[in-house]
């Protein structure tokens, strides 16, 4: 009877041993569990933010488009302002009878029109100007951040490969995060 209850406690104190052991590993991993999903929310953090930039873009051009509206809203009362103001002048020149005031409101008319065209001119090549520089702004933030996402993307990648292949994430990873 004695060698059954040496046997019987040798079985007890050994599973005892393997349920510590099982304690202690199960709680190694909940930790790491914990662990991954705690970088988990980082990178989600981080995508969210990301998307909320890219959005924001949306926003930008739609300011840019109004800004476009409105200097082809004022360039349309400028030119009614000038049709009005021709219109004017052709009464005025009209009712004028004396020759030297005619003469100068002919060389008046002139001058203006020259520097009307001047200055059309020169607000079409600052708006072309414009244009383009905004068209390379977008285009350069878009490269760039399609970038960045390919990257990220990349390393999300292999982090996955790593985890499934190797059952963790490569110590670098780990602590780049």
């Amino acid at each position: 009877m004695d060698e059954f209850r040496k046997l019987q406690k040798f079985h007890v104190d050994s599973m005892v041993s393997e349920a510590k052991k099982l304690g202690r590993q199960s709680k190694d991993i909940e930790e790491r569990i914990e662990e991954i999903r705690r970088k988990s929310e980082r990178r989600r953090s981080a995508f969210q933010m990301l998307n909320t930039q890219i959005e924001s873009l949306g926003f930008i051009v739609t300011a840019v488009d109004n800004v476009v509206n409105n200097l082809a809203n004022i360039r349309n009362l400028v030119e009614e302002v000038e049709e009005n103001m021709m219109e004017l002048e052709d009464l005025i020149e009209e009712q004028e009878t004396e020759k030297k005031i005619l003469d100068a409101k002919v060389q008046f008319i002139i001058h203006r029109e020259r520097r009307s065209k001047d200055l059309d001119n020169l607000k079409e090549d600052i708006k072309l100007e414009h244009l383009s520089k905004v068209k390379q702004y977008e285009l350069s933030q878009m490269e760039q951040l399609k970038a960045k996402q390919k990257q990220y993307e990349q390393a999300f990648q292999k982090d996955v490969e790593d985890f499934v292949s190797k059952g963790k994430l490569p110590e670098e990873t780990v602590r780049a995060i």
